[in-house]
């Protein structure tokens, strides 16, 4: 007998396990899809199959835990079909064998049981992307998982044929428009707590072009990261491990209030560790970027512009804090939009770089921008925002990083944005943008998002079309049922695809 979730913040609500995998067939859609939308949402979401109640009571239990399971929104002349499956992982396969969880802590293999300790412990439940005709559902404690991009078929652990000696890949690769090139890295490369950092990149055709192993200056969560045309800039944000940690079985992060924010620039070209170089700022936590781009500085040098979401303190509460100061309230940690620049000229070791322009002076998450201008200066940046005056159903507010109710169109020039209101009692996932054709100028085309209706405990696919953005909706897809929080997706046309 399967045993019943506890009653948690993260399991329970919206947030109840979904375990649902299948397909339905044309959603019914209200308002209009134009024709020019050709393509599939694919997103992910951490969905637990089995209770963890099986080692742990939950109360550890957060949101990024879960095994991964894969939306698909197909749309194709104004109809949308929906399919989802389970990544099968090692993981979810020995607990399926067991009918048990057999994992502990995130991330923490010294709280799983001895049966499984050696087995691959990803969740495949980050992001997923498509890449050289495969889909590839990520996790950044390990490689991917290949999956079919057509039946959402698990293909296998993937390894890009043995090219991969790193033992971890991000869950944000970045593409680059003028060479086709899968840009990534690994943080944690070589074991658990170690500072062992790997850059590498494929072709198109899915070979391998470069490779850089180097050292981080501590072991820290490296999430996201931006990319030029000849630099690779990662985040090292303030949220730490090491070995004793979880050999005590603690959790594997805690934020660290006493370090800096470090930033770590890879040239793209070349596998010389001594040629990669870290800069800092003062303690915060840039949670995701949204571009960057190279320019020549007035001292003759190279400047690196990066736009990034940016966390005066730790982003993510559910992990545990050290050296907090005194004055310091999680209601009062601001959230900005900002704008970051390195000067590649400066001299000492490990420089200390100026305080970053605000862009967006709200609370906002998971940027998004035109793709086709990636590494490009870009003039929009779309994104979820907080409206401060939202409710919930029983007058609770919903301010805060979890509670974005509303999309925004930013205009990085004028500093001004465009809301896009989705309804009520809704609060909005991860937004992506679908160009209208593939010669469109920048920003004009749709933006599509998955939203949660709290009151009606179901999820609609809401897709907005840029020329008329604070219209709200042209289309709202309902789903039968509930999707709960999802992390990342893309879109990818069909044309691309095909």
């Amino acid at each position: 007998m399967a045993l019943p979730f506890p009653d948690v913040p993260f399991l329970s609500g919206f947030e109840e396990p979904c375990r649902f995998e299948g397909k339905v067939f044309d959603l019914v859609v209200n308002g209009f899809l134009p024709r020019s939308i050709d393509g599939t949402f694919f997103r992910v979401m951490p969905d637990p199959l089995l209770s963890p109640a099986y080692f742990q009571d939950g109360t550890h239990y957060i949101p990024f835990d879960g095994d991964g399971n894969v939306s698909a929104f197909r749309i194709r002349d104004g109809h949308v079909d929906f399919q989802q499956a389970y990544v099968q992982t090692e993981r979810l396969k020995k607990e399926k064998s067991k009918r048990a969880s057999m994992w502990g802590r995130y991330r923490n293999p010294f709280t799983a049981h001895p049966c499984v300790r050696a087995a691959i412990e990803s969740t495949a439940n980050t992001n997923v992307v498509f890449f050289n005709g495969k889909l590839l559902a990520l996790k950044e404690n390990g490689l991917p998982y290949a999956m079919n991009p057509d039946t959402l078929e698990t293909l296998g652990y993937y390894d890009f044929e043995g090219q991969i000696t790193s033992k971890t890949f991000t869950a944000h690769p970045k593409f680059d428009p003028k060479t086709g090139e899968m840009v990534c890295w690994g943080y944690e490369a070589k074991a658990n707590a170690t500072t062992d950092c790997c850059y590498f990149a494929f072709g198109k055709d899915g070979k391998k072009t470069e490779e850089c192993w180097f050292k981080s200056p501590f072991c820290g969560f490296i999430h996201d990261a931006a990319m030029t045309d000849d630099y690779l800039i990662l985040m090292l944000c303030p949220l730490v491990t090491d070995l004793e940690r979880l050999k005590e079985k603690q959790t594997h992060w805690v934020y660290d209030y006493n370090l800096p924010v470090h930033f770590g620039v890879i040239p793209r070209r070349g596998s010389d560790p001594s040629k990669v170089r870290w800069f800092k700022w003062k303690n915060g936590f840039p949670t995701h970027t949204a571009n960057a781009t190279q320019v020549k500085g007035s001292n003759g040098g190279t400047k690196l512009i990066m736009d990034s979401v940016l966390v005066y303190g730790n982003a993510l509460p559910f992990f545990p804090e050290v050296n907090v100061p005194e004055n310091l309230k999680p209601e009062n940690l601001k959230i900005s939009m900002v704008r970051w620049e390195i000067d590649m000229l400066a001299s000492s070791s490990i420089p200390t770089i100026k305080d970053p322009k605000i862009l967006f002076d709200e609370v906002s998450e998971f940027p998004s921008i035109d793709d086709r201008f990636v590494s490009r200066a870009q003039k929009y940046i779309f994104c979820g925002v907080t409206i401060p005056d939202a409710v919930t159903p029983d007058g609770k507010s919903l301010v805060g990083l979890g509670a974005l109710n509303a999309l925004a169109k930013v205009d990085c020039q004028t500093g001004k944005a465009e809301i896009c209101h989705v309804g009520p009692d809704t609060i909005v996932q991860e937004p992506v943008f679908a160009p209208r054709s593939k010669d469109a100028v920048e920003g004009d085309g749709f933006v599509i998002c998955l939203v949660n209706r709290l009151d009606k405990m179901a999820s609609d696919l809401i897709v907005v079309d840029t020329r008329s953005f604070a219209d709200g909706p042209m289309a709202v897809v309902n789903l039968p049922f509930r999707l709960r929080q999802g992390l990342h997706g893309n879109w990818v046309d069909a044309s691309d695809m095909a």
